[in-house]
């Protein structure tokens, strides 16, 4: 529990006219938690630790599938969702652990919390504008094919794409760096996170904004994403690259006949990555409404609160980064096939060579 020093002010004068006060009560509230036991301390560290080494060897295991089997343009965009999941294993989980350590001797360091909080949020937008980005693909391979072949069809416009999903969403979250500016990365216990106050408009402006900009647009893409897939799948099973007036898979191939059954599985993979990126972010929403539900009741005052409710805002923030391989595995029987293949080629390499090199 925190230790509250109460100042009593009564009265104030020069010597003959002396001023009486209403008496006042300051609260002050000491900056960072005292008292936690070694246990506590223990609990927390091993708990990142786990966090941390699971979700890299996962996400590393299937950055490797990945990366070895699946070279489609779609698949990219599913890359970038695991290279951000790495990035939030290696950088936010170290941050929380060494807040842990800084916090139970009583040090705080500003700075250290602006770009602890910096990760946190950038790295989240990072994964929405993803999301976002994925469902869009979608759309446009629906509503606007010609467009669509234009775009999503060439590796080069891919990695501009997916480089500006990453510097747009690292703009978005620099504003609380500045201290004097929107918004604020404040303290919750050994982690730091953006300041939900209802008492200061600034800090709810922008988080209402960011919040909009990221999460707003995500919902709505895969609202529109997942209409167009379920509506067309009622009519029919006749995809616009089977028709007549469907522009060829790649530029300048219109004279090229393509066969239907290739045609076919370039739309399956855009299919298959949209609904994993539409898991995935069904769980970021599950996880994100008590992240913030926790966030805006205890950010106030942390220090009353027991180490495991802090154990557990560090799950529901991190907890994102174990399952989305997990769901990557359990939706697409290709991933999950490839998976088994490679990872545990070791013990049936000579049973794969020959299936392997048809691959």
């Amino acid at each position: 529990m925190g230790n509250v020093t109460r100042i009593p002010l009564n009265e104030t004068g020069n010597g003959t006219n002396i001023v009486r006060q209403t008496p006042q009560v300051i609260d002050r509230v000491p900056s960072f938690r005292p008292g936690q036991t070694l246990t506590a301390v223990a609990i927390q560290l091993g708990f990142a630790l786990a966090l941390i080494v699971a979700a890299l060897t996962i996400n590393i295991m299937m950055a490797i599938v990945l990366n070895k089997k699946f070279m489609g343009i779609p698949y990219m965009m599913l890359k970038n969702i695991v290279a951000v999941d790495i990035a939030t294993a290696l950088l936010n989980g170290p941050f929380f652990a060494l807040g842990v350590i800084l916090d139970s001797m009583g040090i705080i360091i500003k700075s250290y919390c602006n770009v602890q909080g910096f990760f946190h949020a950038s790295l989240s937008a990072v994964f929405l504008n993803t999301v976002t980005l994925i469902a869009v693909s979608r759309c446009l391979a629906v509503l606007k094919p010609q467009l669509y072949h234009k775009i999503f069809v060439n590796k080069i416009t891919m990695h501009i794409l997916l480089l500006a999903v990453w510097s747009s969403s690292s703009l978005l979250c620099v504003p609380p760096l500045n201290t004097k500016g929107w918004g604020k990365y404040d303290r919750f216990e050994a982690t730091c996170w953006m300041a939900w106050i209802p008492e200061n408009d600034d800090y709810i402006a922008y988080n209402s904004l960011l919040t909009i900009l990221t999460l707003g647009t995500a919902v709505v893409s895969c609202s529109f994403g997942l209409y167009f897939l379920y509506s067309i799948r009622k009519v029919g099973s006749v995809t616009p690259a089977q028709t007549a007036t469907a522009p060829p898979p790649y530029p300048g191939t219109a004279n090229m006949s393509v066969p239907e059954k290739t045609s076919q599985k370039k739309v399956r993979l855009n299919t298959d990555v949209f609904i994993i990126a539409s898991t995935q972010f069904a769980v970021y929403i599950v996880l994100w409404v008590p992240l913030t539900v926790m966030n805006s009741i205890y950010l106030k005052d942390w220090r009353d609160i027991e180490f495991r409710v802090i154990t557990f805002f560090l799950f529901v923030f991190m907890g994102r980064t174990i399952i989305n391989p997990i769901l990557c595995l359990v939706v697409s029987a290709d991933i999950r096939r490839e998976f088994a293949k490679t990872i545990f080629r070791c013990r049936c390499k000579r049973d794969n060579e020959t299936s392997e090199q048809e691959l």
